[in-house]
């Protein structure tokens, strides 16, 4: 069932995602939750693979677009160092299914775009892979880049 922005009754789990991914836990208290939440029913395994993903996208404040792996969750920008990041997700249509290429990666914040394919308005998020953050025009950086010095 996908979210449209209520909870009809129901624990959704993108919704949960979209409330943690604004808080300052963020991704990492998101994974958690979802880790804990997943039950073994087909809904929620579809919810669980479109949340999986080997790497964790940024986009600074500059513009600088790069990825981090899975386990690492980015505290400043590599290459300029400001430490204004926003984390990226893939909006997708709502009979996206995993390997489809039509996809749109952006900010997760805007909360829905327009998709450059046919118009439509994308609300569904996915977390997007290493080689769509790749395709995307990221750049890896590794973990001692983008942590900041205690």
């Amino acid at each position: 069932m996908p979210y449209h922005g209520h909870m009809s009754g129901r624990l959704s789990m993108i919704g949960i995602k979209k409330l943690l991914m604004n808080t300052p836990y963020g991704i990492a208290g998101c994974l958690c939750l979802l880790w804990v939440g997943c039950g073994g029913d087909g809904e929620n395994a579809m919810m669980k693979a479109a949340i999986e993903s080997d790497a964790n996208g940024y986009i600074s404040a500059k513009g600088h677009k790069f990825y981090t792996g899975a386990g690492v969750f980015a505290e400043k920008c590599p290459v300029s160092g400001t430490m204004d990041l926003e984390p990226v997700v893939a909006y997708v249509a709502d009979d996206w299914t995993k390997g489809s290429t039509n996809y749109v990666i952006a900010p997760q914040r805007l909360g829905a775009v327009k998709a450059p394919w046919d118009g439509q308005i994308l609300r569904k998020i996915v977390m997007p892979s290493e080689k769509q953050l790749e395709a995307w025009g990221a750049v890896k950086a590794d973990e001692a880049s983008v942590k900041v010095a205690q």
